[in-house]
């Protein structure tokens, strides 16, 4: 849960300058982790409350099949319809495998490397299970070169490229920044600088939690709402996918 205090708590902001290494590690990691971890959360809560209140057509035909049924379905199915697309397959396999494996790394690393299932366990209260140092490693590790590979593969071909806008060459750098940090942190644990080191990592990871609501990013979360509302419409028309 969010702290409903940090508010109160950000006014050790105009003491930043005088802090040591140690404080400014405790702000960053304390009420600022609060606030960015408040605006995450309640960036995508009102994105998703927009298109469900504004996005959605209102349907008033009887529904010829089951929506839910077909909900469901669309959300349990839809991510392997790719493999249906063997011609872009063929021509997209460099991009399709890195993505693959740079959303898969990511999301492991988020949640089940030691340093973060302790921040779990502060945030929810449940301890996670966590992998050893040497698969944490090849995890962060891996997500970096997938992640480079994804976005030369994406500048290479003319028509990501022409779709590529600012935001996600930044969320690009962003990310890489946050991974390159983490393992910077994790190379040098225990030495004299590592406070403001791991300050370092922590504070663009916070920036990224900022970023995420207003940037394409949110379609971690907003795909799953437009393939739901994609079902349901099918569910209705009683069409086949």
């Amino acid at each position: 849960m969010v702290d409903i205090n940090f508010f109160q708590e950000l006014s050790q902001i105009s003491n930043i300058a005088s802090m040591s290494d140690v404080e400014l590690l405790n702000f960053i990691k304390g009420p600022l982790f609060s606030l960015s971890l408040f605006i995450f959360i309640f960036g995508l809560i009102y994105k998703i409350f927009r298109i469900l209140m504004f996005g959605v057509p209102i349907n008033k035909a009887e529904p010829k099949g089951s929506p839910f049924a077909s909900t469901i379905k669309m959300l349990l199915l839809k991510p392997f319809y790719v493999f249906g697309f063997k011609d872009v397959l063929s021509k997209r396999t460099v991009t399709f495998i890195a993505g693959f494996l740079f959303h898969i790394f990511f999301l492991l690393l988020i949640f089940f490397i030691p340093w973060h299932a302790f921040v779990w366990d502060k945030i929810l209260g449940v301890e996670l299970p966590y992998f050893n140092a040497t698969i944490s490693n090849i995890l962060a590790y891996g997500a970096v070169v997938s992640l480079v590979i994804l976005w030369l593969s994406r500048l290479a071909n003319p028509v990501t490229r022409l779709l590529s806008g600012k935001d996600e060459h930044f969320a690009n750098f962003l990310i890489l920044l946050v991974l390159i940090s983490g393992i910077v942190a994790n190379k040098w644990a225990g030495e004299a600088n590592y406070p403001i080191i791991l300050s370092s990592h922590i504070l663009l990871a916070e920036i990224l939690l900022i970023y995420i609501p207003f940037s394409r990013l949110s379609h971690f979360m907003t795909y799953f709402v437009s393939v739901a509302l994609y079902g349901r419409s099918i569910g209705i028309s009683g069409a086949r996918e």
